[in-house]
């Protein structure tokens, strides 16, 4: 929906169903795994100089009790936002402000598959498809995962004709568990604890013509 000045509202639906077949077949577990999503999101201008975007989901579905092969519901969230600040100045700064959520299971200690996966009660994991940008180095899932990022790029030299399209960029990241006993992406993650670390990312993009690109990426965890 574009009907408000410069901003857009929008929403969707998707439903994921597993009709794969096993191979070799296992008779001790089954691997269905079932997932719907509702999302709505909001992105749009405040003024001349702030952006933001939006998004909230709410996962349901089905999945399966790893070693006992019991079915159980699946119930997960998630959410996006992004303020960015760019004013219309030499070198063109632009200051982004990020926070991202998926929930987590407590008992899961692989936030993908069955095995090792949820083990008891309803799977409050949040698995999804797609990509969501969460470093260089961690790079974690959105999955039992809170993340706090600020970041700043500029165009140093974009009064020379040459190096217009030069930015260089630093981000820095806090992660979070959401259920400290439960796992994440990174399977060495094992500290029962809310905290999981920092990461400070480096980067320089030039585009040098319409259909060349270079950059250089740098991550530390």
């Amino acid at each position: 929906y574009t009907g408000i000045p410069h901003q857009a509202i929008y929403g969707f639906v998707l439903s994921q169903n597993d009709f794969s077949d096993e191979d070799p077949i296992d008779s001790q577990q089954n691997y269905t795994y079932n997932s719907q999503y509702v999302g709505i999101g909001s992105k749009g201008n405040i003024g001349a100089c702030w952006s933001y975007w939006t998004e909230m989901i709410k996962q349901t579905g089905s999945t399966r009790i790893f070693g006992t092969d019991e079915r159980k519901h699946v119930r997960a969230y998630a959410m996006d936002a992004e303020a960015v600040y760019a004013p219309k100045i030499t070198s063109s700064p632009r200051l982004s402000l990020e926070y991202a959520f998926g929930s987590g299971d407590s008992d899961r200690v692989n936030v993908t598959d069955t095995q090792s996966g949820n083990i008891a009660g309803k799977d409050n994991n949040f698995l999804y498809f797609g990509y969501s940008p969460t470093g260089y180095s961690l790079a974690p899932r959105l999955s039992n995962l809170h993340m706090l990022k600020t970041g700043l790029a500029i165009a140093p030299l974009e009064e020379k004709r040459v190096f217009k399209y030069l930015t260089i960029g630093i981000e820095y990241y806090q992660f979070f568990k959401n259920r400290k006993s439960g796992g994440i992406s990174d399977t060495e993650a094992t500290e029962i604890s809310h905290d999981i670390g920092q990461e400070i990312d480096l980067s320089m993009r030039w585009r040098v013509l319409s259909d060349l690109t270079l950059s250089l990426e740098y991550g530390h965890f």
